[in-house]
C-alpha cells in the first residue's frame, strides 16, 4: 500500500479515538460534595469507637491465641490469584513473603 493510504487510515480513525467520553454519571464532580466540616458530622457506619477501652497486654493476647483452636480451618479451600489453595498453604506462603522465613513462631 502506498503511504497515502496509510495516512488516510490513521487520520480517519483518530477522531473516533479522541471522541470517547465517560458514560453519563461517571464524570468527576465540579466541586467536592463533602467538605471537611461535613465529614465530621457524618455518622460512622461502624458505630462510635469506645475510646475508654483498656489496652490488652501481650500475655493476654498470647493466652487468647493459644486458647483458640483453628485446626479445623487448616483444610479450608480458598481462591487466591486465580488458584484454589488450602488456607494453611496460603498462610505459610504469605508469612514467607512478608518475613522471608517459611515459619512463624
Amino acid at each position: 500500500m502506498k503511504w497515502s493510504v496509510w495516512l488516510v487510515l490513521v487520520l480517519g480513525w483518530t477522531p473516533m479515538a479522541l471522541g470517547q467520553y465517560a458514560p453519563a454519571g461517571n464524570e468527576h464532580p465540579e466541586e467536592q460534595i463533602v467538605d471537611a466540616e461535613a465529614a465530621e458530622r457524618l455518622a460512622n457506619p461502624f458505630g462510635q469507637p469506645d475510646l475508654r477501652a483498656e489496652v490488652v497486654s501481650t500475655e493476654a493476647k498470647r493466652a487468647f491465641a493459644t486458647a483458640v483452636d483453628v485446626s479445623p480451618l487448616r483444610g479450608l479451600a480458598v481462591q487466591h490469584n486465580g488458584r484454589v489453595k488450602i488456607i494453611d498453604t496460603l498462610a505459610r506462603e504469605t508469612v514467607e513473603a512478608l518475613t522471608g522465613r517459611d515459619h512463624f513462631a
